[in-house]
């Protein structure tokens, strides 16, 4: 009796042993979750049978199940690590690409700027070139009641496409600057940023109807300052509003280097400033006829 019971255990299938148990090696050597998985289907269902007397194996079918499951938990790691570094390489990417984009768009708002003031240099000196001098900083009539601006003054030598009769006035000027006096990027199509500044030394008087000429410049055009733009400082364009020596100097001391300050100098050149300078060298550019000896170096090209 006892050796017709062995060999019927003898005889038992253990084709789902035998399947879990080289699928479950073969799931270690390739670290394959394709074949972790047939390999703990097997070693389940080949255990299941054995403890019911349905098959052999069962130690082959246990093996086979442990194996694919140490080889499933390894797959899955190995995918959460590629899955955080893909993730974390993508997001550098996208902020690098972000941080390019950023300063190009940086870059062409500079340029934008700088293009802008040199047209407004271009205006002045045809201005000066019609009228032998600059225009006055505002004019008044004979009742005092100012009447026109020097931006009012210069639009027509820009080309802009207004409608004029002669210069224009508060009345006439419309409500859309010129592109040359606009901010860059626009916030409100009838701001500016540029600003003349008013001294008795400087290119524009703080006196009405009074314009300066280019010959009583007598520390050279290139080195005296005739305007200067302020990024992030609007006033609509038909404005009285100018800028005294201490308000511009502050605006400077406060410089932002993602927004140069751009310097309109008496030649038509126009300049980038991103670094505070001084209140002596400031002065010396300020003024026309000072005598002054201006190092240039603070400058950016």
């Amino acid at each position: 009796m006892n050796q017709t019971n062995t060999n019927q255990v003898g005889d038992l299938p253990q084709g789902l042993a035998i399947a879990s148990m080289v699928t479950g090696i073969l799931s270690l050597l390739g670290c394959s979750m394709f074949a972790a998985i047939p390999a703990i289907v097997c070693g389940h269902i080949g255990v299941r049978q054995a403890d019911r007397g349905e098959a052999s194996g069962r130690g082959m079918a246990m093996a086979g199940l442990i194996m694919g499951y140490i080889s499933l938990v390894v797959t899955v790691i190995i995918i959460a690590i590629y899955a955080a570094f893909f993730i974390l390489f993508a997001t550098a990417g996208v902020s690098a690409v972000s941080m390019g984009n950023n300063g190009a768009r940086l870059a062409a708002e500079r340029m934008s700027r700088m293009n802008n003031t040199k047209m407004v240099a271009i205006a002045l000196h045809d201005y000066h070139a019609a009228y032998k001098q600059l225009p006055p900083t505002f004019t008044v009539d004979d009742e005092g009641e100012v009447v026109s601006t020097w931006r009012l003054a210069i639009e027509p030598f820009m080309d802009s496409g207004i409608p004029t009769d002669g210069e224009l006035t508060l009345e006439t000027a419309g409500g859309i600057a010129p592109m040359p006096f606009q901010t860059v990027p626009i916030t409100d199509p009838a701001d500016t940023d540029l600003y003349v500044i008013v001294a008795e030394n400087g290119m524009f008087s703080p006196n009405p109807n009074a314009g300066n000429k280019f010959r009583s410049v007598l520390d050279g055009l290139a080195n005296t300052l005739m305007a200067i733009k302020i990024p992030g400082r609007p006033v609509d364009w038909r404005s009285t509003n100018q800028l005294t020596p201490d308000e511009a100097f502050a605006a400077i001391q406060s410089v932002d280097k993602s927004k140069p300050i751009n310097l309109l100098m008496g030649d038509g050149a126009v300049e980038q400033v991103t670094e505070p300078f001084d209140r002596a060298t400031f002065d010396a550019l300020l003024s026309r006829d000072g005598g002054e000896t201006v190092d240039m170096s603070f400058l950016s090209f």
